[in-house]
């Protein structure tokens, strides 16, 4: 199999489906693989996602103009090897060439969708987000930091891929810059930065041993007792 495009032919969607409540939804498809017989394949399909445009009356030029929304890229796929063998477990590089092509699709959607609240909603003040590199941060900063990677040629490779989900983002940016009202002035804030992690912290355990959390019969937090615990 070699490396994914992006081509928005090659999604289908969105779908209409029903959430394990009963309530409407969509999904937009991707075939990744498929067997020469049929018998094998890969279908990937974005998270269910529930129309919660307000006001409602707004819902239908949503629609036609940004589809349905995708949100995240195939993050928790990807790194449970379901797109195929990542690299870092001896693949070749079409899991991370798919993961990609998830995460332009799910760019593209939310650039629509900003152009389409540009241009189509009364606003004064509009926030716009992504939660991209935020999410390929979490993935790969990991191999990519040496303290927490010993190997050179995955963390280069890592690093090629976190590159291109930075230009996603670029991209979308680009995009709100080239429409925006001309009297419009933009900020470009993000919410933490980023470092490789070897080890897991506890945090409850912690707050137990400081005398901050008091634990039940049950295990469970003793509200009565409690300072702080991690829900």
């Amino acid at each position: 199999t070699g490396a994914a495009n992006l081509n928005r032919s090659l999604w289908g969607g969105p779908i209409e489906v029903k959430t394990s409540a009963g309530e409407n939804a969509a999904v937009c498809l991707r075939l990744f693989d498929l067997d020469a017989d049929a018998k094998d394949f890969l279908l990937y399909y974005s998270r269910p996602a529930r129309s919660m445009i307000f006001p409602a009356e707004f819902a239908a030029s949503y629609a036609a103009a940004a589809g349905t929304f995708i949100g995240n890229g195939a993050s928790f796929v990807y790194h449970a090897g379901s797109l195929g063998p990542t690299l870092a477990a001896g693949g070749t590089g079409v899991a991370e060439a798919r993961y990609l092509e998830t995460v332009k699709m799910a760019q593209r959607q939310l650039e629509q969708t900003a152009l389409w609240a540009m241009r189509r909603v009364p606003w004064d003040l509009l926030f716009l987000y992504t939660p991209f590199p935020d999410e390929g941060e979490h993935l790969l900063r990991g191999y990519i930091d040496s303290a927490t990677n010993a190997d050179p040629m995955l963390g280069a490779a890592a690093r090629r891929l976190l590159e291109e989900i930075y230009e996603t983002s670029d991209d979308l940016l680009g995009a709100v810059l080239a429409n925006r009202p001309n009297d419009t002035l933009i900020a470009l804030v993000s919410d933490h930065g980023m470092e490789g992690v070897n080890k897991l912290i506890a945090i409850n355990r912690v707050l137990e041993r400081e005398g901050l959390l008091v634990l039940n019969d049950n295990g469970l937090p003793d509200l009565a007792r409690t300072q702080a615990f991690y829900p």
